[in-house]
């Protein structure tokens, strides 16, 4: 624009006024435009600015509950999820094509608030985005052995299969975003207890010693640790996939089409989604159920109620979706408040500049026994964009090195490691690995402004061990939020 309206006073001013108000406008855009701020042109924190005045203005910063009627939602009452034992089944009809029913809302600040989940066959929850038109599910994976412990020869197996997973996840068709993300939560030592006691029957009952049997003294040691602990820190894990209704609208049309044949396509995305993660040492252990989602949500707001919700058992395993979302929501510039806690999301900025070692964000998850949430979020990109936009990426190399060339100037380290680069992305697009785009993003949760800027100080001081730089999502952090703590992946890159 400023371009444009330079030429324009040239044109009609003349010369040397019109050339010379020109260079002054010209002088005033490049101040606005070319300086950058924590990495972000200063026009672009003024449209940040803007936004989120306007959105004062309009009172859409804070967000209070209301205990309205349910639209004929679904009731609350408890389903037996897929977390817990039992059988769930959605209803078919005479041609076999499910019948989603009502569904439920979560009742979530913002645009979130669209979000409504159906059950699956055999329980899985289905979360249905209108808005975007995006469905998703929801996987609690974990991972059969100890990376830490293996070799580095395994450890180099383990990641080379776990990125052709994701790749070929990505590959699927219809699939927008992947979200994995760990999370510091709490659960009861009952829980805990339980765990332990589950195992000791399992190992009994093929023939092993377990607990008292093993050492009797450090059994009667955890015993009476679990009887006094209100709460332990255990990571949540769990992958999300998006899929987009308008990349297989044939293929739904084909299902039966609707939310009908929407829900059968991402049945059988689950089912290869099972098949792929394996090789990687990851395992599927469950679809998270409608209660489990509304659990992971309840208790991102909430970290003090996911205490209570590890204590509940049979069919009250998890949290009505009607009562996921906060009670209230205020949203600051640097943090947002919900229910008593202080949530901060941080983006990682820059990651290592020279080659990481494996598993480099280890350092931000185990952070410390502090509510963080770390999700690394990958959105598939067309091969034959990626493929052009690195032949354009070696034209500008090539026409640079001609310039240095006849300049006699010589060659810096960082251009020459420019080619490297590019020739490194060319050969992994031809050698059929998706051109992902990645996102990681890190909220941090205190009781009060002392404890979240002490649990950020920690978090902080990890990225340096991990050679990462994290950068606050300003004036966006209930985005940010709902974004890095929610199992949604409702993330724009």
């Amino acid at each position: 624009m400023a371009l444009g309206l330079m030429l324009l006073l040239v044109f009609t001013g003349g010369f040397p006024r019109g050339l010379f108000t020109a260079l002054v406008l010209g002088a005033v855009a490049a101040g606005v435009v070319v300086p950058k701020v924590m990495g972000r042109p200063l026009i672009g924190w003024a449209g940040l600015w803007l936004r989120y005045l306007v959105r004062g203005a309009r009172d859409q910063l804070t967000f209070v509950r209301r205990e309205d009627t349910d639209d004929g939602e679904t009731p609350t009452e408890p389903s037996s999820p897929v977390l817990s034992p039992g059988e769930t089944s959605t209803a078919r009809d005479e041609a076999g094509r499910i019948k989603p029913g009502s569904g439920s809302r979560f009742r979530l600040p913002g645009e979130a608030n669209e979000l409504r989940v159906y059950t699956l066959p055999g329980g899985a929850g289905f979360v249905y985005d209108p808005r975007r038109g995006e469905g998703i599910v929801c996987a609690k994976i974990n991972t059969s052995k100890a990376f830490a412990l293996e070799s580095f020869d395994a450890q180099e197996d383990r990641t080379a299969n776990w990125r052709e997973a994701i790749s070929a996840i990505a590959r699927m068709p219809g699939v927008a975003r992947v979200q994995h993300a760990d999370q510091t939560t709490l659960i009861s030592g009952s829980k805990v207890m339980e765990f332990y006691n589950a195992k000791g029957a399992e190992a009994t009952g093929e023939g092993r010693p377990s607990g008292e049997a093993v050492n009797p003294f450090l059994h009667a040691a955890f015993v009476e640790l679990m009887a006094e602990a209100q709460d332990m820190p255990v990571h949540e894990t769990w992958m999300t996939v998006v899929l987009s209704r308008d990349k297989v609208a044939k293929r739904i049309k084909s299902l039966g089409g609707g939310l009908s044949g929407f829900m059968n396509l991402a049945l059988s995305v689950m089912t290869t989604i099972e098949g792929t993660l394996p090789a990687s040492g990851t395992t599927v252990q469950a679809w998270h159920s409608p209660r489990s989602l509304a659990a992971l949500v309840r208790s991102a707001f909430d970290p003090r109620a996911s205490v209570v919700i590890s204590e509940r058992s049979g069919d009250w395993v998890g949290v009505a979706p009607g009562s996921a979302g906060p009670m209230a929501m205020e949203v600051f510039t640097d943090h947002v408040r919900t229910d008593g806690y202080l949530h901060r999301t941080y983006k990682v900025s820059e990651f290592p500049q020279s080659q990481a070692r494996l598993g480099f964000l280890e350092p931000l998850i185990f952070a410390g026994d502090f509510r963080h949430t770390v999700s690394v979020v990958w959105v598939p990109r067309d091969a034959r964009g990626a493929l052009n936009h690195i032949q354009r990426r070696k034209a500008d190399w090539r026409t640079t090195t001609r310039l240095l060339d006849k300049l006699d100037r010589p060659h810096t380290l960082e251009h020459d490691r420019e080619l490297e680069d590019i020739d490194r992305e060319e050969t992994e697009l031809v050698d059929g690995h998706a051109r992902l785009d990645l996102a990681v993003l890190i909220t941090v949760t205190g009781a009060d402004e002392m404890e979240l800027e002490a649990n950020c100080s920690d978090v902080l001081a990890r990225a340096v061990n991990a050679n990462c730089e994290l950068r606050v999502a300003y004036l966006e952090q209930d985005s940010a939020l709902l974004a890095a703590a929610l199992p949604f992946g409702m993330v724009d890159l």
